[in-house]
C-alpha cells in the first residue's frame, strides 16, 4: 500500500475495478479528510481527485467501447452511471462524441482520455523547512476574489496585477503586507481566492470582497525561491508534511503571507503558508 495520500487515492481508485466508490471512501482509506485530499490531490497532479475517479471511468468505458462485444447499458453501469441515459450525458460531455459512435469506430482526441496517472518512485518534492506554530488574531482582508479549478489557477498571478492597479485606484495600502487566501473548497476541487490587504474599519470598495481569517493556531511553513516554485512547496506540505503531523487541519481558509516589497521573480524570495490546525495533544517539535 503507498504511503503517502496521493499514491494511496491512485492506488484505490486503480484497484477498485467496477464497484461503486465515492471521495470520501478514499479519503478514509488515506487517512485525512475529504477536504485534505482533494487540496493534496489536486496540488501535486493538477486535477482534484473527484474528477479524476470521474475521468478515468468514462476513460475505461471508451476502453470497452473500442473493444466491442458489450451492450452500452452494460459499459454503462461498469463505469457507476445508474442508467445508459446518464452515461451517455457524461460521455458526450466529456468526449465530445456519444457511446455509439465510439462503438461504430469514431475516435476519441487522447487529449481528452484520462489515463492512470503514475507517480514516480522516488520523492520529487522539494525540501521543506518544518514549521513554527502561531496563535493569531482575526484579520480581516479586503481584496479581489475569484473562484478557480485547479486547471485555471495559473490566471492568479494575473488577479494580483489587477488588485493592485485597482486598490491603488481604490485608495486601498499597497506598501505592506499582502495576502492571498484560499477559500470555500469543493469537492469538485474548485476553491475561492481573494488577493488582499488588511484593513480594519474601512468600507468596501465597489467590486472588493472581504473575508475574514478566524482567530486560531496556525502552522506556518516557508517558501523560500520566485513565486512559479511556489505550488512545489504547497504540495510538499499538503501531500508529504501534513499527512504525517500530530494535528489535524480544520478546513477554515489557510493563506498566504507576502512581505512588503515582495518581487515575484526574485530567486531568494520568501512567502510564508499558515495552515489553520488543531491540535491533538501538545504542540509537535519542529523537525
Amino acid at each position: 500500500m503507498p504511503k503517502d495520500i496521493v499514491r494511496t487515492a491512485l492506488w484505490w481508485i486503480e484497484t477498485s475495478g467496477d464497484r461503486p466508490i465515492a471521495v470520501a471512501e478514499i479519503a478514509e482509506a488515506a487517512g485525512v479528510s475529504v477536504f485534505h485530499l482533494t487540496r493534496s490531490f489536486a496540488a501535486v497532479n493538477g486535477i482534484p481527485p473527484a474528477r479524476y475517479l470521474r475521468m478515468r471511468r468514462l476513460t475505461q468505458a471508451a476502453h470497452r467501447l473500442v473493444r466491442g462485444g458489450e451492450p452500452i447499458v452494460e459499459v454503462a453501469l461498469g463505469a457507476g452511471y445508474g442508467s445508459q441515459e446518464a452515461f451517455t450525458r457524461a460521455f458526450t460531455t466529456a468526449f465530445g462524441v456519444t457511446p455509439a459512435a465510439v462503438g461504430r469506430g469514431v475516435p476519441i482526441p487522447p487529449h481528452l482520455l484520462q489515463e492512470s496517472i503514475t507517480m514516480p518512485e522516488t520523492e520529487t518534492n522539494p525540501p521543506l523547512m518544518p514549521p513554527r506554530f502561531e496563535t493569531t488574531e482575526a484579520r480581516q482582508i479586503v481584496g479581489l476574489s475569484a473562484r478557480y479549478s485547479f486547471e485555471t489557477n495559473g490566471a492568479i498571478p494575473s488577479q494580483w496585477v489587477e488588485f493592485c492597479t485597482r486598490a491603488e485606484a481604490a485608495g486601498l495600502p499597497l506598501t505592506g503586507e499582502s495576502f492571498g487566501v484560499c477559500h470555500d473548497m469543493a469537492e469538485d476541487g474548485t476553491f475561492a481566492y481573494l488577493a488582499g490587504v488588511e484593513t480594519q474599519g474601512r468600507a468596501l470598495p465597489d467590486g472588493f470582497a472581504r473575508i475574514t481569517i478566524p482567530a486560531g493556531r496556525y502552522a506556518v511553513f516557508t517558501h523560500r525561491g520566485p513565486a512559479t516554485t511556489l505550488r512545489d512547496t504547497v504540495a510538499a506540505i499538503w501531500n508529504s508534511y501534513l499527512p504525517q503531523a500530530a494535528f489535524t487541519i480544520t478546513g477554515e481558509p489557510d493563506f498566504e503571507r507576502y512581505p512588503a516589497g515582495y518581487d515575484p521573480t526574485d530567486p531568494e524570495g520568501r512567502v510564508e503558508i499558515w495552515v489553520p490546525l488543531e491540535m491533538a495533544g501538545r504542540e509537535p517539535a519542529a523537525r
